[in-house]
């Protein structure tokens, strides 16, 4: 079975990007190591306990390919809070935001960067997109 992104997640989204294919994180371990080319992840992290931010990126490593690229976009804590406290968004945003479906937790795009390189991660691009969400892209080394 060829397989060229998956987008693993704690909830199924209504619209996906074309060619991605939506998988339920619960079942990331169905998948061998060194299997997947493309691995893309939003908000996922929030949705964990922060304890387990770690495990969480080393086993995403663990599934990619050798120069397998992972994509993480997610809410950056320090550009949410800039971002209400220069009114570019209203408190209820911001709590729908921080508290919406359960989320466990937010980061801060420069701890996601430290991880990532720790984990063996080389950082292509890390960038703010969308006023307060981070946007990194992520390659997987030999």
């Amino acid at each position: 079975m060829k397989i060229d992104s998956i987008f693993f997640h704690i909830h199924k989204p209504d619209i996906l990007p074309v060619g991605i294919k939506y998988e339920p994180y619960k079942d990331i371990d169905n998948y061998e190591n060194n299997f997947i080319p493309n691995i893309t992840i939003q908000d996922l992290l929030d949705y964990i306990d922060t304890q387990y931010t770690i495990p969480t990126i080393e086993l995403i490593y663990n599934k990619l390919q050798p120069k397998g690229t992972l994509v993480i976009q997610g809410t950056d804590l320090k550009q949410l809070s800039s971002s209400l406290i220069f009114r570019e968004i209203d408190n209820d945003t911001c709590k729908k935001i921080l508290y919406n479906n359960n989320k466990k937790s937010i980061h801060i795009m420069s701890d996601i960067v430290k991880i990532l390189q720790a984990i063996g991660f080389d950082i292509q691009i890390s960038k703010y997109v969308n006023i307060f969400e981070y946007y990194i892209l992520a390659q997987k080394h030999d």
